[in-house]
């Protein structure tokens, strides 16, 4: 049976992530290539992997190697687009993701990119949207990405899917709603 993995945040080639978050790669090559990694040791082939927004951002003309390393990359691919994913759906569709969505429910969970719930030193605009979203759909958790902080809590009935905080690596859908303490209510 297919698993459900999750990441956000993986910026590809962004060169510059790799100083603002204090990533612990070498230049955006060997990022992208322990990234890979550790996703194609974690997902099959089969395997649902939904990536909950900021798959890249700073390209500068590497547009063809995003969409050669999406087609490397295993599973059945979701993109919840993040605010730094810019190229249109049909761009990522022809790259290998099977659908590209600004948010989406399943059950009682919302995937969206920004939460509803950002601070002051990191706002965004996006979280007036999921706020409306989360009072529309009123899920029990929301599973987002955008924050890369990994050295502060989760927000209340949120569940934060950055790379930064995962070691660069997909984990399950089921380890998120465990760690969240929803496992049977979701």
């Amino acid at each position: 049976m297919a698993d459900v993995f999750l990441l956000s945040d993986s910026h590809f080639f962004h060169s510059n992530i790799i100083r603002y978050c204090n990533r612990p790669f070498e230049g955006k090559d060997k990022m992208n290539e322990e990234m890979e990694k550790r996703w194609s040791l974690m997902v099959n082939n089969d395997d649902i992997f939904i990536h909950v927004g900021d798959l890249t951002a700073g390209l500068k003309g590497r547009k063809d190697d995003l969409k050669a390393l999406i087609g490397r990359l295993p599973g059945r691919k979701v993109l919840v687009r993040g605010n730094h994913d810019h190229m249109k759906d049909e761009w990522y569709i022809e790259a290998g993701f099977e659908r590209v969505v600004d948010y989406f429910v399943a059950g009682n969970v919302l995937f969206a990119h920004v939460p509803d719930v950002v601070d002051s030193t990191h706002p965004h605009p996006w979280a007036d949207i999921t706020k409306k979203l989360r009072e529309h759909h009123s899920p029990i958790l929301t599973i987002h990405g955008h924050d890369h902080r990994a050295n502060i809590p989760e927000y209340d009935g949120h569940f934060n899917c950055a790379a930064d905080r995962h070691a660069y690596m997909p984990f399950t859908l089921k380890f998120a709603l465990e760690r969240s303490g929803l496992s049977e209510k979701a």
